[in-house]
C-alpha cells in the first residue's frame, strides 16, 4: 500500500497524541488506585458516562501504538510514474511512501540492494508504457554526453532509485557540460521515455 506524506504525517501526529494522552491517563489512573481510599466509595460518586470517558484514553493507548507502528513501516520512498499531462510531457510524477517489500516486480537488470545511507528508494512505472532510467557522463566539458547505463522499466515494474536530474524527452540533459547551468558534476541521471508515445 502506498500512502502520501500527508497521510503518514497525520497518522504520526494523531497516534502520538492518542498515545501521550493514554499514558497520562494510565499514570493518573494508577496513582489514584494506589491511594488508600476505598475504591467502592470513589466509584459510587461517579456516573457511568464519566467512568467510560475516563477509561477511553487508556483504551486508546494500544491504538496509538499501532497507528505509530503502521506509519513508521511506510518508510520506502517511491516515485510513482503515471499516464497524464504535466510540464514534463505525457507522464506525471508523484512521491509516495510504501512498506517493504513492495508488491511489484523488479525491472530486468536491476539489483534490489539496500542503500549505503538512508532508506530504499524506488521508481514505480504505473503508466501504460515503458520508461527508461539513464545514467549519463560527460567525457569532457565540450563533449556530448554518453549513456553509461540504461534500464527499461516496463509497466508494473520498479527499479531502485527515485532521484533524477532530468525528466522526460522535453527536459533532456544538455548536450555538453559546458552548456549546463545547473550540473556541477560530469555525471547525471535521467528518467525518460519515447517522446512519440
Amino acid at each position: 500500500m502506498l500512502i502520501t506524506e500527508t497521510t503518514r504525517t497525520i497518522v504520526y501526529c494523531t497516534s502520538l497524541t492518542v498515545g501521550i494522552v493514554g499514558v497520562i491517563a494510565a499514570v493518573r489512573h494508577l496513582r489514584r488506585f494506589s491511594r488508600k481510599l476505598p475504591t467502592a466509595i470513589v466509584n459510587a460518586k461517579r456516573s457511568l458516562a464519566h467512568r467510560v470517558l475516563w477509561s477511553l484514553p487508556i483504551a486508546g493507548l494500544p491504538l496509538g501504538i499501532a497507528g505509530f507502528a503502521w506509519a513508521s513501516s511506510h518508510n520506502i520512498e517511491v516515485l510513482l510514474v503515471r499516464d497524464g499531462h504535466s510540464q514534463y510531457g505525457d507522464r506525471t510524477f508523484e512521491h509516495r511512501f510504501g512498506r517493504s517489500p513492495l508488491e511489484l516486480v523488479v525491472a530486468k537488470g536491476n539489483k534490489e540492494s539496500e542503500p549505503l545511507f538512508g532508506r530504499p528508494c524506488w521508481t514505480v512505472n504505473a503508466s501504460s508504457k515503458p520508461i527508461r532510467l539513464v545514467r549519463i557522463k560527460y567525457p569532457t566539458s565540450y563533449a556530448h554526453f554518453v549513456e553509461t547505463e540504461s534500464m527499461t522499466v516496463l509497466p508494473g515494474q520498479r527499479a531502485s532509485d527515485c532521484y533524477f536530474d532530468y525528466y522526460g524527452p522535453r527536459f533532456a540533459p544538455p548536450d555538453t557540460l559546458q552548456s549546463s547551468l545547473t550540473l556541477v558534476s560530469d555525471f547525471a541521471t535521467w528518467l525518460t521515455w519515447d517522446g512519440a508515445q
